[in-house]
């Protein structure tokens, strides 16, 4: 009994990291992505220290 309840608690924890991890590449990186290429602040650190 105690084998099956702490079996189902590893395989919780297991499919809650990875639903959380696929929740973060699939929806969070791509935003911050965009925001980074986006970002005006940005543009100006990559103007500043391109060769030239």
């Amino acid at each position: 009994m105690i084998t099956i309840i702490s079996k189902m608690t590893e395989l919780l924890v297991l499919v809650t990291f990875g639903v959380l991890f696929a929740g973060y590449a699939v929806f969070l990186y791509p935003l911050e992505k965009l925001q980074t290429l986006t970002s005006s602040e940005v543009k100006q650190k990559q103007l500043e220290h391109a060769p030239n």
